[in-house]
Formats: structure tokens, sequence, C-alpha cells
């Protein structure tokens, strides 16, 4: 029996923002800074229309939103920024099918794994706030489901330690964050 996405805009927004494997990391790009179709351009090498096509695909998916406009030699420069993502582990995951799950879960690593090694040569790891471990676990399925419970929680919390950053008003310094749980290779989820 093939798998079917439940009817809820969550699920319709993964499906579709993997429509084309670019789109997640241009999204990822908004999310990282409010910026412009033709700045992502630049820094990912790609032609200003490509970028253009499928941030107005986000847009319409309602994943992102223009924020504020700058005239620049003559054209208007949109900015936009990320108000939505496509989720990993929240609560209607197993909703998305395999298929697309694992396309997500594999675009997702691809972009951390490429930015991790470009913060690595530069140093992105140097300071006393950084932090990389790996540690191998063995949990029953009432370990599984608290370690679960405890990343929805963490998630949760650091969305409002991002928030409250924000308010206070001060100076945002840029990080990126990533917690990976997952089963070993041949090992079943």
């Amino acid at each position: 029996m093939a798998a079917t996405l439940r009817p809820s805009p969550h699920t319709a927004h993964v499906a579709r923002v993997l429509g084309h494997p670019l789109r997640l990391q241009i999204l990822h790009e908004y999310r990282r800074d409010a910026t412009s179709p033709s700045r992502i351009a630049r820094r990912l090498d790609l032609p200003i229309s490509v970028v253009a096509y499928h941030t107005n695909a986000l847009k319409r998916l309602g994943c992102i939103e223009q924020i504020r406009t700058e005239r620049r030699r003559g054209v208007i420069e949109r900015f936009h920024h990320a108000v939505a993502a496509p989720p990993i582990g929240e609560r209607d995951w197993e909703h998305v099918p395999l298929k697309v799950r694992r396309r997500l879960t594999r675009a997702t690593i691809s972009l951390l794994m490429g930015d991790a090694a470009r913060a690595a040569d530069q140093g992105g790891f140097d300071g006393a706030q950084s932090h990389v471990s790996r540690r191998p676990l063995q949990l029953d399925a009432e370990g599984l489901d608290a370690l679960a419970s405890l990343l929805r929680r963490l998630d949760g919390e650091i969305t409002a330690i991002e928030a409250a950053s924000a308010a206070r008003g001060g100076e945002l310094v840029s990080r990126e964050l990533a917690v990976l749980a997952f089963a070993d290779a041949g090992t079943p989820a």
C-alpha cells in the first residue's frame, strides 16, 4: 500500500517544496538571513532567473515572505525571509511519503555537511561556544521515545532562545545548529 499525505498544509508544504531539490537549498538561504534572490544567485553561483523562479514557488507555498524592498541601480531588490521550513521530526512527519522523507533528509544532510566543512576550514568551530560531539546509543523502545521527546523539547527551547535574542534588539550573531538522531546503517529504524 502506497503512503499518502495526510490532508494538512504542513505535509503539503513538505511534498511541494521538494518538487525541485534546489528549493531546499534556496529556502535554507532565506532561513539563514533576510536576503534577495540576486544575492542568493551570487552566493550559490546560479542564474538569477533560476533563483527567482524557486523563490516565487516558495513564496506561493507560504515558506517565505517578502519583508522589504530596496532600490539598487534603478532596479528594485526584494528581500525575503523564511517563515516556515520543511520539518524533520515533527508530529506528522510519518505521514509524508517515505521517498519524500528520504529525499528531504538527504538534501538537508548534504547542505549541512557542506556548511559544516566550510565552517571547519574557516575556523567556525574554534570558539569556546562551539560544540561537536558524536555519541552512539543503545536504547530500548521507551528510551527511543524519551529521546524523541527530549529533541522536540530542545527544538522548542532553541526557538524560544532565538526569539528572546531578537526581542532584546542587540547585535545578532549567526550560528548553525544541527542535531541528528538516526538508526545505524543496517539497523531497523
